[in-house]
């Protein structure tokens, strides 16, 4: 139960500033000028919270016993003659393909992105010089995709990133 509780309070400490965010009227003279600015700050604040919100859905509902497939493979596993379905996260759907635990966490996140989103702009609508936008949505649903791509590609990142870092400093070296 502890691990759920710090699974979910991140996730809904971002929530808590988003809606703050939100329930703030004024918007800096800077910002006014430039068309559409705000929607890079709805897609930065979504990522946050797509991230976060993934991590606590996957920590959630993924099984974290070390033997098995998923934990050794980040979600993915294959299910051939001789393993057993028990231990793996995949399950076939209503069409009868086969879907990855990490898609399904994808999914979850962009649609519970989107749903908060349209409440956020709900909220907006009570608050004074504030207004509900359809693009706004559309940017807090890109966000929270994007966050949660990063938090299922995050090990895939991490090494890219070190080994990219790796190789510009053995050139600095020289």
């Amino acid at each position: 139960m502890t691990r759920i509780i710090k699974l979910w309070i991140p996730t809904v400490m971002w929530a808590v500033v988003i809606f703050i965010f939100s329930s703030l009227s004024g918007v800096p003279d800077p910002i006014e000028n430039l068309p559409h600015f705000d929607k890079c700050f709805h897609v930065a604040e979504f990522t946050i919270f797509g991230f976060l919100l993934c991590r606590s859905l996957t920590g959630t509902f993924t099984p974290l016993d070390p033997e098995s497939p998923a934990f050794r493979r980040g979600g993915e596993c294959t299910v051939g003659l001789k393993q057993k379905r028990r231990s793996c996260p995949r399950d076939r759907g209503l069409t009868g393909f086969t879907v990855s635990a990490s898609s399904v966490m994808i999914v979850m996140t962009i649609f519970c992105g989107a749903v908060y989103g349209v409440l956020d702009e709900a909220h907006q609508l009570f608050v004074e010089n504030r207004h509900w936008e359809i693009t706004d949505i559309i940017a807090d649903s890109l966000g929270s995709a994007i966050g949660s791509f990063i938090f299922v590609q995050r090990a895939a990142i991490i090494h890219a990133l070190g080994s990219f870092f790796h190789k510009k400093g053995a050139l600095w070296q020289k």
